[in-house]
C-alpha cells in the first residue's frame, strides 16, 4: 500500500473543558474514519490544554478515553495518533503521543523530547526516538517545539520514516516559522510532513491553525486556515522514492566529518 488518506483534526481546545473537547474530537475522528481515512491525527494536548494542574488530566493506555479511541481504530481498521496527553510515570510528567494501530491496540508511544520554556515547570523530556510501522507505512512523531530541532527529523528519516506526523499547539505570532520550518524538514529529508495545529485561544495565547501536508519536494498539498474543521488529504509514498531517485540527499551525507563537531 502506498496511497493513504490522512485526516487532520484541527480544533479549538477549551482549557479544562475535557468533556467538550473529547466529544468534539471523537466526532471529528469518526467523520474522518467514515470518509475512509487510514490515519487520523489530533493536536497537542487537545484534551485539556496546557493547564496548571496537568496530573489531574493524565491519560494512560487503558483509560476510558483511550479505550474509546482503540474501539474506533479497530472498528474502522485505521490508525489513530491522538495528539498528545499528559502521562505520569513515577515522579515524572511527560507530554506523550500514543499510536493506536488498526487492530485497536496501542502500538507504542513517543514522549516529547524538546520541552519549551514554560512547560518545564511540569514536564520533562523523553529520551527515545521511536519509529512506528502500520499499514505498511514507516513513520515518526514530533510534538510542537520538536520541529525546531532538525536532528530529530533527520534521525527519523535515516531510520526509514516516510512520513513525520506533527501534533502541535503553535501560537501566534509564529505562523511564518511554522510554515517555513515544516517545509524545510520535508525538503531536507525528502519525506512527507503531516502537521496539525490547534485553533482558537486560551487565557495566554491565540493559535492560528494552518495545519499542513507537505510532500518530499516541499510542495504544500494541504494548507488549513484558522477555523475549526476536519481536513483530509491523500498522499502516495511512492513520491518519496521518486524524489530520491532523482537526487538522494541522504546518501550524500558525510557523518565522518560531522562527528568531529558534535
Amino acid at each position: 500500500m502506498s496511497v493513504y488518506k490522512i485526516g487532520l483534526v484541527q480544533i479549538d481546545v477549551k482549557l479544562h473543558e475535557t468533556q467538550e473537547n473529547q466529544e468534539k474530537a471523537l466526532s471529528f475522528i469518526e467523520q474522518a474514519l467514515k470518509q475512509g481515512a487510514d490515519f487520523v491525527i489530533l493536536p497537542e494536548m487537545w484534551k485539556s490544554g496546557f493547564v496548571s494542574n496537568p496530573t489531574d488530566y493524565a491519560e494512560n493506555e487503558n483509560s476510558a478515553l483511550m479505550n474509546n479511541l482503540k474501539k474506533l481504530a479497530r472498528d474502522y481498521k485505521a490508525v489513530i495518533i491522538p495528539g498528545s496527553f499528559t502521562e505520569v510515570e513515577k515522579d515524572k510528567i511527560y507530554n506523550t503521543a500514543y499510536v493506536i494501530g488498526a487492530n485497536g491496540f496501542v502500538k507504542g508511544k513517543y514522549r516529547k523530547i524538546h520541552i519549551f520554556g514554560p512547560e518545564k515547570k511540569h514536564y520533562v523530556g523523553g529520551n527515545s526516538i521511536p519509529i512506528f510501522e502500520e499499514k505498511g507505512l514507516r513513520f515518526g512523531i514530533e510534538i510542537c517545539y520538536d520541529i525546531r530541532f532538525p536532528e530529530l527529523t533527520r534521525i527519523l528519516a535515516l531510520s526509514g520514516a516516510r512520513v513525520i506526523f506533527v501534533a502541535a499547539q503553535f501560537p501566534n505570532p509564529r505562523q511564518e516559522h511554522w510554515y517555513t520550518i515544516l517545509r524545510a524538514r520535508a525538503m531536507e529529508n525528502q519525506l512527507f510532513v503531516v502537521a496539525v495545529n490547534r485553533v482558537g485561544e486560551d487565557k495566554h495565547q491565540s493559535y492560528f491553525g494552518n495545519s499542513l501536508v507537505i510532500n518530499p519536494n516541499g510542495d504544500v498539498l494541504l494548507y488549513g486556515d484558522d477555523r475549526e474543521k476536519l481536513l483530509l488529504c491523500e498522499i502516495s509514498t511512492d513520491e518519496v522514492d521518486n524524489v530520491r531517485s532523482i537526487r538522494n540527499d541522504l546518501k550524500e551525507r558525510r557523518p565522518e566529518v560531522y562527528k568531529d563537531y558534535e
